[in-house]
């Protein structure tokens, strides 16, 4: 039974880490053009009088879309700054449960980012808020799309729970460990070799 779940929630982690490298991909590309557009639009000032309008805003948007949206990856790939000096001197076992709670309290954080968001988008559709520029977005639009970033980490915080409990459970401390646990210097090193290959 366990195992079968266990392959379940591997599949769908491998799933949700293939979506979250496209949508960070997406976001990349967002906030490169964002980015190209601030510059045009100061050059543009500064040698005539016109102006793109709506560049700074543009900007704001893909900045805090592709962060709801990068949350996911930087989970999947254990990327998140944690507190570690008390950690390292645990054993095994007391670190695999820490990071099934931290996994937990995690899914807490993004559940409520994800409900205050969720209000947000409802206010603004319910008003018809749009933005104070030239191009007059309807806000509810992008503040959608950071929404479901925010939920799709939620359901990531709760399926990575899921997975260590499943491990601990069957007494993959180990496992459990390399599911959230804190990267050791050695780890470190190998994902920045890999990367550093994957790159030329």
């Amino acid at each position: 039974m366990l195992d079968s779940i266990d392959r379940a929630l591997s599949f769908a982690l491998a799933k949700s880490e293939s979506l979250s490298l496209v949508a960070v991909r997406i976001g990349g590309i967002a906030l490169f053009f964002a980015a190209l557009m601030v510059v045009v639009d100061v050059v543009l000032r500064r040698f005539s009088s016109v102006t793109l309008g709506g560049a700074d805003e543009i900007s704001s948007y893909a900045f805090a879309v592709s962060i709801s949206w990068g949350l996911s990856l930087a989970l999947l790939r254990r990327s998140h700054i944690r507190v570690d000096f008390l950690y390292v001197l645990l054993p095994l076992k007391a670190r695999a449960i820490l990071d099934a709670v931290d996994s937990l309290s995690l899914a807490v954080l993004a559940f409520l980012l994800t409900r205050w968001g969720g209000m947000t988008v409802m206010e603004s559709w319910r008003f018809g808020a749009t933005s104070n520029s030239n191009i007059v977005v309807p806000l509810w639009l992008p503040q959608g799309i950071w929404v479901v970033g925010f939920a799709f980490f939620l359901v990531v915080c709760i399926l990575i729970f899921l997975k260590c409990v499943v491990l601990l459970l069957q007494g993959k401390d180990q496992e459990a460990h390399q599911v959230f646990g804190i990267l050791s210097v050695q780890e470190e090193a190998e994902v920045e070799s890999k990367e550093a290959l994957q790159a030329l």
